[in-house]
């Protein structure tokens, strides 16, 4: 798309956008953030998706929708949008971003961006504590020809005849940074301007320049070149500032017009992270659910059908019992001894039956799904070669087999 591709929306089709995708995807196709395209929608009368809203939508729910209101007296009836195009920027009353940004800080900040390089006026606290560090000119805070601030103030790091200007770019540069709403923190040995809720690293450093010692190793050597460098960032993105033609000092309304740019680019991508990372703990949590329930499943089935099989032993083991009995009970005289042991099985298949489970005395601590895998145990008599007079005796009061099994 060219420099001027440009759309114009009705409060109706702006109305329809806005509800059919998010504002930070919409300000990426045109060329306005979202919080400028929420500020055409309140003076349209336009409501816009809550926060939330569109998390909702990737997981299938359907959140309210907000109805368009008829029309009334707002300040705006329509509203013309530019596309973005990275080799093409949409425009702004004909103005690139950075350069309409650029402007309204030149308009709003006059004053504080006329730097003076050879005395500070009312400077900033922190300039103050930068100056009485840099001119302390400790050793401690020396790296050959170049000094340095300590922890904990502004990092700058020049040398000797580039110190007044350093302070004065650098005082500029707070004084307007504070007049716009933001504010400088310091970690270490590193400071950092907080927009927003971005923090940026900021430092500004005289660049040097290589020159080859023709001795015996050819040593190379760093000489600083009264060139300023003024740089925003650690990380992708960055913004940089350097003497060339123009001096830093006549750059500093373009640099902060980048820097305020940049700290946008980086609001919208922490907030899509935060959605991102909304959506994948989500997914993990809804992963892992089924997981769960997987697990539980499978062990229900497990249990489902070791019962299963416990109950149809069970019913074979009753029916067994009811033989047994029955056929104690027309022996002439009755088999008492077979029909104590009937009335002990019976009280092993309640313990038995998954439907019952009964406690049972001797049984417990018994897993019911294994005991039919283990091993019997055999009773072994002590040197005596059989049962001691007592175990005898008490043994004599255990259930006796069935009579059909007395000499076996």
């Amino acid at each position: 798309m060219g420099q001027n591709e440009k759309v114009t929306f009705t409060r109706q089709q702006l109305y329809d956008l806005v509800w059919a995708e998010p504002l930070l995807s919409l300000s990426r196709k045109y060329n306005i953030s979202d919080n400028g395209l929420r500020k055409i929608c309140i003076n349209m009368g336009v409501p816009t998706p809550v926060a939330g809203y569109w998390a909702k939508i990737q997981h299938g729910q359907s959140p309210p929708v907000k109805p368009l209101p008829p029309p009334g007296h707002y300040d705006q009836k329509e509203t013309t949008l530019y596309f973005r195009d990275e080799n093409h920027p949409a425009l702004v009353d004909g103005m690139t971003p950075v350069a309409a940004m650029q402007q309204a800080i030149e308009r709003d900040h006059a004053a504080a961006l006329k730097v003076n390089i050879n005395t500070l006026n009312d400077p900033d606290p922190l300039i103050i504590k930068a100056r009485a560090a840099l001119l302390k000119r400790n050793e401690y805070y020396r790296d050959g020809d170049i000094l340095h601030t300590q922890s904990g103030q502004l990092n700058i790091r020049v040398s000797d005849a580039q110190i007044n200007r350093a302070l004065g770019v650098m005082d500029a540069f707070v004084k307007i940074m504070r007049q716009r709403g933001h504010d400088f923190k310091f970690r270490n040995e590193s400071s950092y301007i907080i927009i927003g809720e971005e923090e940026i690293e900021v430092a500004l450093r005289e660049t040097s320049t290589a020159t080859v010692r023709e001795d015996r190793w050819q040593t190379r050597d760093l000489n600083p070149n009264g060139k300023l460098e003024l740089k925003f960032g650690s990380y992708e993105p960055t913004v940089t500032g350097r003497d060339g033609k123009v001096a830093i000092e006549e750059q500093l309304s373009k640099i902060i017009a980048r820097l305020e740019l940049m700290a946008e680019e980086m609001r919208v991508k922490t907030i899509e992270s935060k959605i991102w990372r909304a959506a994948h703990d989500e997914k993990e949590r809804i992963k892992k659910l089924a997981e769960e329930r997987q697990k539980l499943e499978v062990s229900q089935f497990q249990k489902a059908i070791r019962d299963a099989n416990r109950w149809q032993e069970t019913n074979n083991f009753r029916n067994y019992i009811h033989h047994i009995e029955q056929q104690a009970l027309t022996t002439e005289p009755r088999d008492e001894e077979t029909l104590a042991w009937v009335e002990w099985a019976k009280k092993k298949a309640d313990w038995y039956d998954p439907l019952i489970e009964s406690e049972d005395e001797w049984l417990q601590g018994k897993d019911r799904n294994t005991i039919m895998a283990q091993e019997p145990q055999k009773s072994s008599n002590s040197f005596w070669g059989s049962d001691p007079p007592a175990l005898a005796a008490e043994k004599s009061k255990w259930p006796l087999l069935p009579w059909y099994m007395k000499n076996k």
